[in-house]
């Protein structure tokens, strides 16, 4: 099994036409804020640009998930809302 260190090493080889590639990862709430604590761990000019570009776009899936409730309730008969 690799360490953390080799299999970003190993990441680091495979990506090394593109220097800064995105990712995107699925996770669910839990998980989210467990990274957001430990991120809080290092020092804040390390975390923080980086724990405000997890909420801006937790919150931007929030409000698109809000949306689409709301438009499902829309389509329900009044009696089934109530």
């Amino acid at each position: 099994m690799l360490s953390a260190q080799q299999e970003l090493a190993q990441l680091n080889n495979m990506t090394q036409e593109n220097q800064n590639p995105t990712f995107n990862f699925q996770l669910d709430l839990n998980e989210a804020n467990a990274i957001l604590a430990a991120l809080h761990e290092l020092p804040a000019k390390v975390c923080n640009p980086i724990s405000e570009k997890i909420k801006a776009q937790a919150q931007e899936q929030i409000a698109a998930m809000q949306a689409e409730q709301a438009a499902v309730v829309e389509k329900l008969p009044a009696e089934a809302v109530e």
